[in-house]
């Protein structure tokens, strides 16, 4: 399992006799988080996951965004002071298959509604559909058009259409995506 960093506290607090980092994450599926090693995809920092689990309190207008995001509280090793937010950590093993891509249209009914400035500035966890068949585990970012996915590459093609993305947390909110290209 993997996880996107949201936030971390700049200076490491004393837990144990260890140096760490309180953070946030969003993950797919917090009982599938192991703890151990993660490696970050872009930076390429090895970073340990210690622990994770509790509760995040939003402010009443980001309860549905938080809800969205699966955010949960973690402990990392100190290591994660050196990266960046946004960053997506995933074991060893993973880090060949994920890609990043960027898209250029999206669509869903409602869309006003449901994906709100807070919301749309999130990453949020789901899977990419392409037709009627579960491609690959993903985190998607409305306002920046961007996507991290790990496992099989999409191509550059829109699949008439076909691409849709489907939040982990709230399966109604299917959003269509098209105009799909790798960013690397």
């Amino acid at each position: 399992m993997s996880f996107i960093l949201i936030e971390r506290e700049d200076k490491p607090v004393r837990l144990r006799g260890n140096r760490v980092i309180p953070s946030t994450i969003t993950v797919h599926n917090k009982d599938g988080l192991i703890l151990g090693d993660y490696v970050g995809f872009r930076s390429r920092l090895q970073v340990k996951l210690i622990n994770y689990g509790g509760m995040i309190l939003a402010a009443p207008e980001a309860k549905y965004a938080y809800k969205l995001g699966n955010l949960i509280p973690a402990t990392l090793s100190e290591e994660v002071v050196h990266c960046h937010t946004s960053e997506l950590f995933v074991r060893e093993e993973e880090l060949l298959t994920v890609r990043e891509y960027s898209f250029s249209v999206i669509h869903t009914e409602h869309m006003n509604q449901t994906y709100d400035e807070i919301t749309t500035s999130m990453w949020i966890p789901g899977n990419i559909y392409v037709g009627q068949e579960q491609e690959l585990l993903s985190w998607i970012k409305i306002s920046t058009q961007e996507m991290v996915v790990i496992g099989m590459i999409i191509s550059g093609e829109d699949h008439d259409g076909a691409v849709a993305f489907v939040p982990t947390m709230d399966s109604s909110k299917i959003i269509s995506i098209r105009g799909i290209q790798c960013m690397h």
